[in-house]
């Protein structure tokens, strides 16, 4: 039996140099403390968990919440802080779907999914490094064109289903 498909990772490097090397951090733990802090994390775990991004909605929010014990005002100010210093990117999809990423956490992901077997397909909407930043191992897709044409040919799949 074949080994399940995962896009996610099971670990992410974590820079020993965290709290130093960027001063973006260091002024973010002084703004927001370690619940600040562990929140940034917690989500970065979430994403790499996932893959490269994570979907995110009112039902995200109050499960982080709950999972740190922060209160929701806290959470969406910290992440538009976080977002206002490009520490994450927030990326309104055609579906209305709210994604967020970074540079930085696509750079780490494709990173370790070099070493994968498989070519890793990743949305063209989301992705965002450049063409010469982007790693062979990585193949961009229009997963919203794809989508498109998978609800017309379930349209067709059921119109054909009904003339039966």
């Amino acid at each position: 039996m074949a080994r399940p498909k995962q896009d996610g990772l099971l670990y992410f490097s974590f820079d020993t140099d965290f709290f130093y090397a960027d001063k973006r951090i260091k002024r973010f733990h002084s703004k927001y403390g370690n619940d600040g802090l562990i929140f940034y994390i917690y989500l970065l775990a979430e994403i790499y968990r996932k893959g490269y991004y994570i979907n995110w909605d009112e039902e995200t929010a109050d499960d982080i919440a709950s999972d740190l014990h922060l209160k929701e005002g806290f959470i969406e100010q910290v992440l538009a802080y976080l977002v206002s210093r490009s520490l994450l990117t927030m990326r309104t999809l055609a579906d209305s779907v709210t994604a967020i990423t970074s540079h930085g956490i696509q750079t780490r992901y494709q990173e370790a999914k070099k070493g994968a077997k498989r070519q890793i397909e990743v949305n063209s909407e989301i992705w965002l490094l450049s063409e010469g930043e982007t790693a062979s191992c990585i193949k961009i897709t229009n997963n919203a064109i794809n989508s498109e044409k998978n609800q017309s040919n379930s349209e067709k799949n059921q119109s054909n289903s009904e003339k039966n």
